[in-house]
C-alpha cells in the first residue's frame, strides 16, 4: 500500500497489522476490546477523556459531542467503558480533520492512538478526502505518515485557542504529505 508521498509509511505497516495491534496492545481474548460508533449514552465519557487532554484536544460538551456522534468512533473495554474516541469531520470537498483523538491516562503507551488514527485515515480516504489534524505532538503524527502543513489552511484552526496553552506550538499535518 502506497502512501501519496509514494513511500510505504508506518502508518500503512500498522494498518495491515492493526488486528495484532490491538491483541497485542490492550489484552487477552478475555478483555476484548471494542471499537464501535457511540451511542449517545457515551457522550459524557467522550466529554471527560477530551477535556483530560487539554491542551492537545479543544474540550467539547456533551451536547456537541451528541450532535456530531457519526463522525466519532470509541475504542470501549466491556468492563472499563470507553477509553479512547477519535473523530474525522469534513472541512471542505477535499479534506476531513482529525478532532477529539483521546485516550484514558491509564490506556496510554498501549498503541490504541495509532489504531485510532489509521482507522481515521481509512475513514477520511473513504468519504474521498484527506485527512488532516492539528496537533502539539508532531512527532506522533510524523511517526504515522503525516507531514506538515501550513496551519492557516485549516479554517477552523486560523484563529482557534485553547485557553490552557502548554507552551508547545500548535502544527499543523495532513497525511501524506502536503
Amino acid at each position: 500500500m502506497e502512501g501519496s508521498s509514494g513511500t510505504i509509511s508506518r502508518l500503512d505497516r500498522d494498518l495491515y497489522n492493526a488486528p495484532v495491534l490491538l491483541e497485542e496492545a490492550m489484552g487477552s481474548q478475555d478483555d476484548k476490546l471494542s471499537i464501535v460508533v457511540p451511542d449517545s449514552t457515551d457522550a459524557a465519557h467522550m466529554s471527560a477523556l477530551i477535556s483530560d487532554a487539554v491542551p492537545d484536544c479543544v474540550p467539547q460538551t456533551e451536547d456537541e459531542i451528541r450532535s456530531r456522534l457519526h463522525e466519532y468512533e470509541v475504542a470501549r473495554y466491556p468492563w472499563q467503558g470507553v477509553v479512547g474516541t477519535a473523530a474525522v469531520r469534513p472541512i471542505d470537498g477535499e479534506r476531513a480533520e482529525l478532532r477529539g483523538l483521546a485516550i484514558k491516562p491509564t490506556c496510554r503507551g498501549r498503541g490504541l492512538g495509532k489504531v485510532l488514527v489509521g482507522r481515521a485515515v481509512l475513514r477520511a480516504l473513504g468519504a474521498g478526502k484527506r485527512l488532516v489534524c492539528v496537533t502539539r505532538r508532531p512527532d506522533f503524527f510524523r511517526e504515522l505518515g503525516f507531514s506538515e502543513i501550513p496551519l492557516d489552511t485549516i479554517p477552523s484552526k486560523k484563529n482557534c485557542c485553547v485557553a490552557a496553552d502548554c507552551g508547545r506550538p500548535r502544527v499543523a499535518m495532513a497525511w501524506g504529505g502536503a
